[in-house]
């Protein structure tokens, strides 16, 4: 009875751990181990090439004894998955430190980040409502080109200045965060863990694998950033480095648009989930939405003795 019980267990579980071993924590490992074998036979490698350096390598770890040999591999192994782990627990503090919350030390960086991206925000924002009031057949193709431009930026940046970051990722995810309050007067601080409760398993999957594809990048970063240990060993190490930094933060800009868009479209399409599971009474229009939904949200934030509204009938 159990058997198959056991089986899919350990099917799981070995799926886990391969996931975790073919983490960006193994090429990390594996530039750290190159670099430091680069150190040590530089003036080799320069006459004999990289060939004959990790054939001397190989030569080196067949001279051991076979357990040392597998009880190299098998430490290897456990500290790549251990690393692994380790990074995934930093996923969130990876992502908010690459969305602008900073420590209060680093004012003096953030702020001047902070007002050159809201000066951009509001220049971008001036340029968009004067080609706005230009009609269609007087633009031509390089202010079409500018226009679209700017309707992206401005769709993700938030529109209240008090709610800016001090990077573009930020304000991508703010701005995201901000629409179902802007909408539906629903703040999604306080919504968003009841409405997740409720949401179907389809809806559910889309989201955690679009969070997926963030932190992904994001841990992706992280391990850009910590090949600047290697660099006593190998100078190539920093620009190998910034280059992996910088792709992983675009992938992570582009993984946050789409995060951010279904985000949206969960409350677009299943809020009425939230006003359902809450007994709240449902807005009759999209006039009394906005009011309705702020109602909601400063019951579930602060709570209420007032006899209004009614609970609705439980279904």
């Amino acid at each position: 009875m159990l058997g198959p019980f056991w089986n899919g267990l350990g099917g799981k579980l070995a799926e886990r751990w391969m996931a975790l071993l073919l983490s960006p924590a193994l090429l990390f490992w594996a530039t750290g181990a190159i670099a430091w074998h680069w150190n040590r036979t530089r003036p080799s490698l320069h006459h004999d090439g990289w060939t004959a350096v990790a054939r001397q390598l190989g030569e080196q770890v067949r001279t051991l004894p076979a357990i040392m040999q597998g009880l190299l591999v098998t430490a290897s192994l456990i500290v790549v998955m251990l690393s692994a782990l380790a990074a995934q627990r930093l996923t969130v503090p990876v992502v908010r430190a690459l969305s602008g919350y900073w420590p209060r030390r680093l004012d003096w960086l953030q702020k001047p980040l902070l007002d050159r991206r809201s000066e951009r925000i509001r220049r971008d924002t001036r340029r968009l409502r004067e080609l706005a009031g230009v009609s269609d057949e007087a633009l031509d193709w390089r202010q079409r080109r500018t226009y679209a431009e700017l309707q992206r930026r401005y769709l993700l940046a938030p529109t209240d200045p008090s709610r800016h970051m001090a990077t573009r990722l930020g304000n991508i995810l703010s701005a995201f965060e901000d629409r179902p309050r802007a909408r539906y007067g629903l703040h999604t601080e306080v919504c968003w863990p009841r409405l997740w409760l409720l949401l179907p398993d389809e809806a559910k999957k889309e989201v955690e694998d679009a969070r997926q594809r963030l932190s992904g990048a994001a841990q992706a970063w992280l391990w850009g950033m910590l090949l600047v240990v290697w660099t006593p060993w190998a100078w190539w190490v920093l620009p190998l480095g910034a280059v992996v930094c910088g792709t992983s933060y675009f992938r992570a800009l582009n993984a946050a648009v789409s995060y951010g868009e279904i985000f949206v479209a969960c409350f677009d399409v299943h809020r009425g989930l939230l006003y359902q599971g809450l007994r709240w009474p449902l807005p009759a229009s999209p006039a009394e939405e906005r009011a309705g939904g702020e109602a909601l949200s400063a019951y579930l934030e602060n709570g209420s003795v007032a006899a209004e509204p009614r609970f609705s009938d439980p279904a």
